[in-house]
């Protein structure tokens, strides 16, 4: 392996061990938010969240990791912020999210006091103010929901009085956990999008919109790309990006045949 190659490899390494916390590297990217239009999902995602603020229903958004639903369903909570004025509370679950965590976190901003009380009594009061609220929940990485999480957002939901939205983000762990623990709140989400790869076409429009770099890079080549590591998955193209600039840090071309080629080695 000559010299350069080696030390591109070393520059790769140090990239991988710089996880964010979407656990890769993300370069700079001058087209934010234009790669995630390429295949409609945020439009989707926006009109379908307006649907279900105006109903105070359920929306669920849904589908392999890496394919932007989390971008999409923190650009649609925002249109619809400032579109209709709807207050937005975005939630991470993390392994394992109880009941308690979901409590807290909505009386906190509720303004509802937790020292000294019960936390039953503490999940009344929320749902109590949940009944009177114009409020969007949305719960990303939501199949880390614990089944007793997702029974109480149900129950909160089902007050007589509710007009509260919750969008429920996350893989196909979330749609098996609902499946399997919570089928009724399933049924009721009316508005749902699953989220499938994008096919070639897609995908190469993608990587072309991601970065300036990768539209100027022929065509055959982000072909290649996608046919033997990105699949037309959002993330791995942000990984192969960031493969693909350490190798060719400096120019302002599209990348040639050998820095895909080295790129495509490096990620395997």
């Amino acid at each position: 392996m000559p010299a350069t190659m080696t030390a591109n490899t070393r520059a790769l390494h140090r990239v991988r061990a710089a996880p964010t916390k979407n656990g890769f590297h993300l370069p700079s990217l001058q087209n934010t938010g234009a790669q995630y239009v390429t295949n409609g999902l945020v439009q989707e995602a926006m009109a379908r969240l307006d649907e279900t603020v105006t109903e105070g229903g359920i929306m669920i958004l849904g589908g392999n990791n890496g394919l932007g639903k989390s971008v999409a369903a923190r650009i649609s909570c925002d249109y619809v912020a400032k579109q209709r004025g709807v207050p937005v509370l975005r939630i991470e679950a993390t392994p394992p999210t109880q009941t308690h965590k979901i409590t807290a976190i909505l009386a906190n901003h509720f303004g509802i006091e937790i020292d000294g009380t019960k936390m039953w009594l503490v999940a009344e009061d929320v749902g109590a103010a949940l009944e009177q609220a114009d409020l969007v929940l949305s719960v990303e990485e939501a199949g880390y929901l614990s089944q007793e999480a997702l029974g109480m957002l149900r129950g909160w939901h089902d007050l007589a009085e509710a007009r509260w939205t919750l969008q429920l983000v996350g893989s196909d762990q979330l749609i098996k956990r609902l499946r399997r623990h919570q089928p009724e709140l399933l049924s009721r989400s009316a508005r749902r999008i699953f989220v499938t790869p994008m096919g070639e076409a897609q995908s190469v429009a993608f990587a072309r919109a991601l970065h300036p770099r990768f539209a100027g890079t022929d065509l055959t080549l982000l072909e290649r790309a996608h046919n033997r590591h990105c699949h037309g998955v959002h993330r791995e193209w942000a990984k192969f990006l960031a493969a693909c600039l350490s190798y060719s840090p400096r120019s302002k071309n599209g990348f040639t045949d050998s820095v895909i080629n080295a790129a495509l080695a490096a990620v395997k």
